[in-house]
């Protein structure tokens, strides 16, 4: 009873194992790039059922059905707003449909997968599936837990690398999904709030408290790098970056913002 939680799926991310005690227990040896394939295949044979269903009452579905059956994922399906297959697509919640992270889980004796054909592979199909592909290391990420700022920090760059994969996974997952984190700062903490991308500042107000977005006045902001540079408010206004955007701003990844709302 899987699928009713599936459909309800904003995006999906899976994983290709270079291990053969993995793939083992589908039955039998698989590349790690068919790992991969393998839980999409038996899903959709749900999805092409309900549109072979639906294409006998409507004639969009015939392209979307054809479109399936040559193991195409929906998300590639050519459309344009106004075209009748787009509530067909809605209503059947078609997981293919769904953005798709692919995750390569490499060995810690190649962290970056640069030299790994199974990588190439994975990556060429996941350039054909108009899907990300990250690679990670689990070992790695294993071995990273625990330490402390500065410990981390010399432990990667050994590797020859600046950042986790697991920290470039969320950052990907983040960039997949449409969304974007502003900041607030008070004296008692620093927090990051979650909004999509495009909205306006009353929207991204109306996260912490719909209060702020109903009486909006004004935001003062300061990008998160200034934030830092000059010390914090204080320094960011006597610099004159700390500046006020009104109800048509654009909130932008890493504003530090305080909304002034009655």
């Amino acid at each position: 009873m899987i699928l009713p939680f599936i459909y309800d799926l904003t995006s999906v991310c899976d994983s290709a194992y270079e291990n053969t005690v993995v793939t083992a227990v589908l039955g039998t040896f698989l590349p790690p790039q068919a790992s991969v394939l393998h839980p999409f295949g038996g899903i959709d044979v749900s999805y092409l059922v309900g549109i072979r269903l639906t294409a006998e009452v409507a004639e969009a579905c015939a392209a979307l059905l054809k479109h399936l059956e040559e193991g195409k994922p929906v998300r590639s399906f050519p459309r344009a707003e106004g075209d009748a297959i787009l509530q067909v697509i809605k209503e059947l919640h078609f997981l293919t449909d769904k953005p798709v992270i692919f995750c390569a889980n490499v060995s810690d004796d190649d962290v970056t997968g640069a030299d790994n054909r199974h990588v190439a592979a994975l990556r060429s199909y996941a350039e054909a599936q108009g899907a990300k592909m990250v690679v990670i290391c689990a070992q790695m990420e294993a071995d990273l837990a625990g330490l402390s700022d500065d410990e981390a920090k010399e432990f990667l760059q050994s590797y020859g690398v600046e950042e986790s994969s697991l920290d470039r996974t969320i950052a990907l997952a983040y960039h997949t999904l449409g969304l974007a984190s502003y900041l607030t700062a008070g004296e008692v903490e620093v927090r990051a709030w979650t909004f999509r991308r495009g909205w306006k500042a009353p929207q991204c107000a109306g996260v912490i408290h719909t209060d702020f977005e109903k009486g909006f006045i004004r935001a003062q902001v300061v990008s998160y790098d200034d934030y830092v540079k000059y010390g914090g408010e204080k320094g960011a206004r006597e610099a004159g970056v700390l500046r006020p955007e009104g109800k048509e701003y654009e909130m932008k990844d890493g504003d530090v913002v305080e909304f002034l709302f009655n």
